[in-house]
């Protein structure tokens, strides 16, 4: 079953604010049980779009295209349809959860930690506090919190980051979502605390039957946990494949140039490939492929019309040459 399906989604500022949208006919799907990845540099539009799943958008914005989240509509601007608030606060939590990137920003301080996993549990379930104090503490030994009961009574401050990011990782899994959009959940954490971060959204994910939507700029990071990766440049799809392919043979000279600006461990040490000139910014428009300014395989074609997404090899790639993209 396709829990997330978003298709031709456009996100615009209002004029004066921006030159080109936000988000460019974006689409992509996640599958029941299957994790995706979201890549790219930052202001790709990564974050808006996975946020666009639970019906936020920035103030102001106009959007068009259609979102569905297993079997909710979210958006259909075909026949001008949004999904009423009162039905969004239900779906967010009990269909679909987020985990932000600042687990700080995600809690309020004011609420101990108790109060923050149960409030979701009485919105979407018929809990007595006694009920959900057990199963907010249940939450929190799964995530690995070794002593649960005294951590439903501590306050924010008295967390970690890492910690922390548990404890959001549990209040996300509190109504038992079917699907979890975790938005660079790991950024804010240093690297070992990452790397245990990241195995409990696995294992959670596999236990729960989940399936999730992973944004990341850390491409090795979406190598080890993803099915499926989409790369965004500039609002727009440049490239979606399995995971394998897309990392054996990248199909967009964007997708090529990220792979190669990564840094091994193994090997002899060797000077990093870099991507030249900068991101698009919103004050930038847009006519042709948006990755032509930077693109070392550019002709005058690419920067005439919007190349779409095509089938190529396995692959969906918005370029006219991806036969000539090698590593």
């Amino acid at each position: 079953m396709t829990l997330l399906s978003i298709q031709d989604l456009t996100v615009a500022l209002p004029p004066g604010r921006a030159a080109r949208p936000i988000l460019d006919r974006v689409s992509i799907t996640v599958e029941d049980g299957e994790t995706v990845g979201l890549v790219g540099e930052s202001g790709s539009g990564k974050s808006v779009t996975s946020r666009a799943a639970l019906g936020l958008f920035p103030d102001g914005a106009t959007t068009t295209g259609t979102i569905k989240v297993a079997d909710q509509t979210v958006l259909d601007s075909a026949v001008a349809y949004a999904m009423a608030k009162a039905s969004l606060r239900q779906m967010r939590g009990a269909t679909a959860a987020m985990v932000f990137q600042d687990p700080r920003s995600s809690i309020n301080p004011l609420y101990r930690v108790g109060d923050f996993l149960t409030e979701a549990m009485r919105t979407h379930g018929a809990l007595t506090r006694q009920e959900a104090d057990s199963r907010a503490a249940e939450l929190l030994e799964s995530v690995g919190i070794t002593d649960p009961g005294g951590a439903l009574r501590r306050w924010p401050h008295e967390f970690s980051g890492g910690m922390l990011q548990r404890v959001v990782i549990a209040a996300a899994l509190a109504a038992d979502p079917r699907l979890l959009l975790a938005d660079e959940p790991t950024t804010a954490l240093d690297v070992s605390t990452q790397a245990e971060v990241i195995a409990i959204l696995t294992r959670l994910r596999r236990e729960h039957g989940m399936g999730m939507l992973f944004v990341t700029h850390d491409l090795d990071l979406a190598g080890a946990i993803c099915d499926r990766v989409y790369v965004l440049y500039a609002g727009q799809v440049m490239e979606t494949q399995p995971t394998q392919g897309l990392f054996s043979a990248p199909r967009h000279p964007y997708t090529a140039a990220l792979l190669g600006s990564r840094p091994h461990l193994d090997g002899p040490a060797i000077r990093l490939d870099a991507i030249s000139g900068r991101p698009l910014g919103l004050d930038q428009p847009v006519s042709g492929c948006p990755f032509a300014p930077r693109c070392e395989r550019v002709t005058p074609d690419c920067e005439e019309d919007r190349v779409p997404l095509t089938p190529h090899d396995g692959a969906e790639v918005a370029c006219l040459r991806p036969q000539e993209v090698s590593r």
